[in-house]
């Protein structure tokens, strides 16, 4: 059996358990406190007033607690190099490979997206371990309120393991995400596929 390693900078980014049991923390409330503090405590930044802590930690909250049903079956990072910032979410995940390989790849970055504001910006994307992959970025309207988002979407194939990757951040606040794309090649760059027997 197959599964996903992510070697990511624990300076930008913060992993989100979706399990519980056997974990520090015995529920998302108690890791989102535990975590909105370190991340502050470890900051270049000093808090202007506990809100700001309490605000950091109420969005990690939400996150762990929507996270399996939001992202199920996904490994959930969230990208937090400034605590003033909210986090930017990135997920992770591996699919049985199916059909050909660039029409497969085109359609998991949703380059042909019909919801898209624009046509989908799609580029071949490098990876040291994975090979050659596409990268899209893609814009589109939120169809609750109209408001514009944003997707930066990397996938890849691992042939020897028979598994399609899919690397996905989400945001809307278009010019954040846009920005930060340099840490999100980076960490998409970090994805390995491995082995139960690699471990």
């Amino acid at each position: 059996m197959s599964w996903i390693e992510v070697d990511y900078d624990d300076a930008k980014w913060l992993w989100v358990p979706q399990q519980w049991e056997g974990m520090p923390w015995p529920g998302p409330a108690e890791w989102a406190e535990a975590f909105a503090e370190a991340w502050w405590t470890l900051a270049d930044v000093e808090p202007g007033d506990e809100e700001e802590v309490a605000r950091l930690r109420d969005a990690l909250l939400e996150f762990a607690t929507r996270a399996g049903t939001v992202f199920p079956g996904q490994d959930l990072y969230l990208y937090l190099p400034d605590p003033r910032q909210a986090p930017v979410p990135l997920a992770v995940w591996g699919l049985a490979m199916a059909g050909e390989r660039n029409d497969r790849l085109r359609e998991l970055v949703r380059s042909m997206d019909a919801e898209a504001v624009e046509a989908p910006i799609v580029e071949l994307f490098r990876h040291p371990h994975l090979g050659n992959g596409l990268r899209a970025m893609r814009y589109f309207t939120d169809p609750g309120d109209g408001t514009l988002g944003c997707s930066l979407n990397y996938a890849f194939r691992s042939e020897p393991h028979g598994v399609d990757v899919l690397v996905r951040a989400l945001s809307s606040d278009v010019g954040r995400l846009a920005a930060a794309a340099q840490d999100m090649d980076e960490l998409a760059l970090a994805v390995r596929v491995r082995r139960d027997e690699d471990r």
